[in-house]
Parts: C-alpha cells; structure tokens; sequence
C-alpha cells in the first residue's frame, strides 16, 4: 500500500483537470520542494512539531468524499453510508451514544467540505484553510446548521487520522487566529468524534 492516501484521490473534473495541465508531474520533487517552506512554518508554531520528508499536495479537494466513492456510479448515499459504517468501527468508545440520525447528518455534512490545501507526508497530514480578509477585520467562515466552516474541515481531519492512522494538523491561511471559540452546535458535532475541547486550535500563516 502507498505511504498516500488522500493526495490524488479527488476526482472532480476541475481537479483532474489541474493535474494534466500543471507543468511539473504532481509527484515530482521539484513540486514537493514548493511546499516544504509551509510546512516548515507550521512546524514552528505547532505543538511537537514535523519533518517533511516528501509531502505531496494539492488544493481544493474532497478528500474524504473521495476516499470512499470507489465507483463513478457511487451516489452521495452510498458513501455515506460506508463512512458511517467505518464511523462504528473507527469509533467504537462512542458506540450508541448518539442517534443514527445525528451521525448520519454529521457524515454527510463532513462528506461534503472541500479542503483548500491538503498536504500529505509519510506519517502526517495538513488542511489548510485560506481566507483573505479585508484590513482590520476577521475572517468570515461559512455555517452550516449552526457549525462553522473551520470546525468541519477539522472534524473531517479527525476522521481521516484514525482512517488512515497519521496524525492531523489543522492550519489557516491569513486569519490572523491561531484559535476559535466553539458554539454549542461545533461541540455538538465534535463530541461524536470525541473531542471535549471549548475552542478550536490551530496554526496560522500569513500571506
């Protein structure tokens, strides 16, 4: 089995699309070379820290939703309903705790969120979410039945770590944030991932 999992998995056509038109083969070194100086930024101000080895990378993906759709004839249905079953499997301390509608609602919300730039090495791997905010003023994050844009690319990172077993890092591009108070609806659907936490933490990096 590859060391990479969820670079290369995104079907859309834009995305295939990219890949045929870029210059330097997606898998090339001279493409790994490129990313390596936003990982370095990120390993200063993460906790524990990384070492890119040979991260490969792409933007604007859905790797999650791609990991799972193993057929073109695949409805959203059908790979949310094998999600929820690696749910169970992945997550069995949290086996009956929550209704099967809330988890079915939260698999396809997570099923859903496009990542803006994934990163992926041989044992870990980064979402990164880019905002560009006018001067002075916050990012804007998208909701979604009262969760935040941010907390979803999050969840679907906690999800794909025990998935895939590499650990996950959440960054963000031109926040200016390096953390965000969680609304009861964020905590609500972080709690069926197991996570307790009252703020979303995460690395920043500036344009």
């Amino acid at each position: 089995m590859t060391s990479y999992q969820l670079v290369g998995v995104d079907q859309m056509e834009t995305t295939k699309l990219r890949r045929k038109l870029d210059p330097i083969d997606p898998w090339d070194n001279a493409r790994s070379e490129r990313v390596k100086p936003v990982i370095a930024e990120i390993a200063k101000t993460c906790e524990g820290g990384i070492t890119p080895t040979e991260p490969r990378w792409e933007h604007g993906v859905y790797p999650l939703y791609y990991l799972y759709r193993r057929d073109s004839r695949d409805t959203l249905a059908t790979v949310c309903n094998r999600i929820l079953d690696d749910y169970i499997t992945l997550f069995p301390e949290l086996q009956g705790k929550y209704p099967t509608d809330q988890l079915t609602a939260f698999v396809d919300d997570i099923a859903n969120t496009e990542v803006d730039l994934l990163i992926e090495d041989v044992d870990y791997f980064i979402f990164v979410e880019a905002k560009n905010p006018p001067d002075g003023r916050l990012p804007r994050f998208q909701m979604k039945h009262g969760v935040h844009q941010l907390v979803f690319i999050y969840a679907e990172g906690l999800f794909l770590a025990r998935k895939i077993k590499k650990r996950f890092l959440l960054a963000t591009l031109g926040t200016k944030m390096t953390s965000y108070p969680l609304t009861e609806a964020d905590k609500s659907l972080l709690a069926l991932l197991g996570d307790t936490s009252a703020e979303l933490k995460f690395c920043d990096l500036s344009w």
